[in-house]
């Protein structure tokens, strides 16, 4: 798909390119910026700003390319490759961007004021879920069913880093043991487990705790999701382990960097 779009100064085209990429992988978009003035332009950074579907700063979805002082001769054209990383807080599927191009204009031996051209909606790049290769699967604990839609946004960040979320309450099992034919079985077969921890836990965490020691006994690196304000459990001593904190009324952000990190590190074989 190529665009473009006018500006008295400048004007910004998208050539034609490759639409589809994976979350967390790497797809260049070739941003062409033509002078059509009579002055030299030097280029500031060119930024991108995707579309997301969560009430978060714009910046959290804006790729910015510094030019570094590029310069464009008047009535010529510049191009860069925008390297753009879909983090997990991109919308899925067909994901409009917008172009913002900073720069100045050469006036004699002065330059001008910052300024800026835009092109809204310019093009637009396909967002999918990456293929998930077992082992893949990944505990997510939390509180049913205060924390549903906590883990319901944990267990989407982890499908679009390429793994597989298991959630207790999706795999019914009547008549079988809870904890010996479900629970520890599925604990000791992931590849991490991710704990959601709120006020609602604190005091009523036997089996939350109880999890986290089985999934320790079988070397099963696990990450703590907590809320602000609430104290760490004595299984994640604050001076120890690391651990995401989240605000109950916007936990996108630090459910997505933190979910981002378990998903490289063990795509790269590194653990937690």
């Amino acid at each position: 798909m190529s665009s473009h779009s006018s500006h008295p100064a400048l004007e910004i085209q998208i050539a034609p390119h490759e639409s589809a990429v994976d979350y967390l992988k790497t797809r260049p978009v070739p941003v062409g910026v033509r002078n059509h003035s009579d002055e030299q332009i030097i280029l500031e950074d060119v930024s991108l700003t995707f579309q997301t579907d969560y009430p978060i700063p714009p910046e959290n979805v804006t790729v910015k390319l510094p030019c570094d002082g590029c310069k464009v001769a008047p009535k010529a054209l510049e191009y860069f490759h925008v390297p753009v990383i879909p983090s997990l807080l991109y919308r899925p599927a067909t994901n409009y961007f917008s172009v913002v191009v900073a720069y100045r204009r050469v006036k004699g031996k002065t330059l001008s004021a910052l300024a800026q051209a835009e092109s809204a909606h310019a093009s637009y790049l396909v967002v999918k879920e990456p293929p998930i290769f077992p082992p893949a699967e990944v505990f997510v604990r939390f509180k049913d069913s205060e924390h549903l839609e906590l883990a319901s946004l944990a267990a989407r960040f982890l499908r679009r880093g390429g793994l597989e979320p298991y959630l207790a309450r999706n795999d019914p099992r009547p008549g079988s043991d809870y904890w010996r034919d479900k629970i520890e079985p599925a604990v000791r077969s992931s590849v991490a487990l991710t704990v959601v921890w709120s006020r609602q836990t604190t005091g009523h965490d036997e089996s939350v705790v109880r999890e986290v020691h089985i999934a320790r006994g079988a070397g099963v690196p696990d990450v703590l999701l907590l809320e602000q304000s609430v104290a760490a459990p004595r299984e994640y001593p604050p001076a120890d382990l690391e651990h995401a904190k989240f605000d109950r009324t916007a936990p996108w952000i630090p459910f997505a960097q933190a979910i981002e990190v378990v998903a490289r590190r063990i795509r790269a074989g590194k653990g937690l």
